[in-house]
């Protein structure tokens, strides 16, 4: 993951925060230090209508980490 490019993810970030008019919510490692967590922080900030979900104990591949507190997160946000 040192060797992996980030500008892929910042520029797909832009495109998300350009063109965004429906509820996001963002899950994300504390911990990543290839993504860290203050890009997430920006992308909540500038987003009108995203809440941020922050999952300890995990890294780049949060799925594969912490499946469990991102299906709670997905539960949590998509259920009424």
């Amino acid at each position: 993951m040192a060797a992996a490019s980030t500008g892929p993810v910042r520029a797909a970030g832009n495109e998300l925060i350009a063109g965004s008019r429906i509820p996001i919510r963002l899950i994300w490692s504390s911990e990543d230090e290839v993504f860290p967590i203050a890009h997430a922080e920006r992308y909540a900030a500038a987003l009108s209508d995203a809440e941020l979900v922050t999952i300890d104990d995990s890294f780049s591949f949060t799925p594969e980490d912490r499946p469990d507190a991102v299906a709670a997160a997905i539960r949590r946000f998509a259920s009424p």
